[in-house]
């Protein structure tokens, strides 16, 4: 027998699973929007509509993106071709 899980057993993304919790970097709107190559408004408005990536609030004036989460929430976004996804 194999110690490896089975397909329908590996639904967290192998990206996500090799950060550590502790170690994983915590990355500012503006650091999170250069890593992903999109604007700070990009996200912005993905925080108040919703859709965007998971994000920590620790005080009402500072957010804060787990790396792990923007490379899951890219991860989940993959496509082969465009019939793929829906507006």
């Amino acid at each position: 027998m194999t110690d490896k899980p089975h397909l329908e057993q590996q639904t967290i993304p192998a990206i996500a699973q090799a950060h550590d919790p502790l170690t994983d970097p915590l990355l500012t709107t503006r650091e999170s929007a250069k890593y992903l190559n999109v604007s700070k408004s990009y996200l912005d408005k993905f925080r108040v509509y919703g859709g965007g990536p998971e994000f920590l609030r620790p005080s009402p004036r500072k957010i804060l993106y787990r790396q792990s989460a923007l490379d899951s929430w890219v991860y989940e976004r993959r496509f082969s071709s465009t019939s793929e996804y829906q507006r």
